[in-house]
């Protein structure tokens, strides 16, 4: 049985309402383990440690965030064995999907910290204009951290959806509050840890899990949160979009793909690809295949 409690400036809490979630694996209905229903109250202060943090991680050399990184994705790559197994279990994923998925995560970590090293800064001259001559007016652009970003995953790629939310934003220089599914939130805290593992510094990856009726509009309407990136069905997404207020959003709503089948194609190959793309996992993807001929 796991027993995972909250990420908050990384220390593992209860939660203050004494309340916890069970969580039983799909495939059999027994018991996985529990999640902690964090409190409002720690909700806000997991935003609140994340902007605190944010003061020094935002001038933190990207040399120093690339490190932890390296150090995270090779402690991932020595536990991945049991992370693809918790996962399968977790969420009824086979076994082949849930190695594919921690898999092709710890592989977007590394991409991402390939890209950030030639993320670099543009500069631009005035002389575009007649009347500046070459070296009176320039100008340089960068890309600077926005402080804390909110991540909210779904429950059928925890971890997958999850990272290109979290890693481009922490190794970046932002904050991070993950807030993930619940059915997925014992996968998630278990692949979040190593970056604690590696060296990342407190408050800069919290993780909340419970209710979203408790802690949901806590998390949404906090002032220090800069940006909300959540994967999820329209209805949330409408919901967000209504009580967050301005707050930059990151939105990927439900939705399906259009298989199209066009006069020449082999109906044989079309048919075995169009029953995989809209069966596999049970179609419980946002990619899932529709038909239009």
């Amino acid at each position: 049985m796991y027993e995972q409690k909250l990420l908050i400036n990384n220390n593992w809490e209860a939660s203050g309402n004494n309340k916890s979630i069970s969580i039983n694996s799909p495939w059999d209905n027994q018991p996985l383990g529990t999640v902690q229903a964090a409190s409002q109250e720690q909700a806000g202060g997991a935003i609140a440690n994340a902007a605190d943090a944010f003061i020094k991680w935002r001038i933190s050399n990207l040399s120093e965030r690339l490190e932890i990184g390296k150090k995270t994705a090779d402690l991932l790559k020595q536990n991945q064995t049991a992370l693809s197994e918790l996962l399968s279990k977790e969420i009824g994923k086979t076994i082949e999907d849930a190695t594919s998925e921690i898999s092709r995560s710890i592989d977007y970590l590394e991409l991402t910290m390939a890209a950030l090293k030639h993320l670099h800064g543009s500069v631009y001259h005035g002389d575009i204009f007649k009347k500046y001559p070459r070296g009176r007016k320039t100008g340089l652009y960068s890309r600077i951290p926005l402080g804390v970003v909110l991540a909210i995953s779904p429950f059928n790629y925890p971890i997958n959806l999850s990272v290109t939310k979290v890693i481009p934003a922490l190794l970046s220089g932002n904050t991070v509050v993950f807030k993930p599914a619940t059915q997925g939130s014992i996968s998630s805290i278990s692949f979040y840890q190593y970056f604690m593992h590696a060296g990342l510094p407190p408050g800069c990856l919290n993780i909340v899990t419970g209710e979203s009726r408790e802690i949901g509009d806590t998390l949404l309407t906090h002032p220090q949160v800069s940006l909300i990136a959540f994967t999820g069905s329209t209805e949330i997404g409408n919901h967000i979009r209504a009580v967050s207020k301005g707050i930059p959003l990151l939105l990927e709503l439900g939705g399906k793909d259009v298989a199209i089948v066009t006069a020449k194609a082999d109906l044989a190959v079309t048919g075995e690809q169009i029953i995989e793309g809209a069966f596999s996992y049970a179609g419980q993807r946002c990619t899932a295949q529709n038909t239009a001929a």
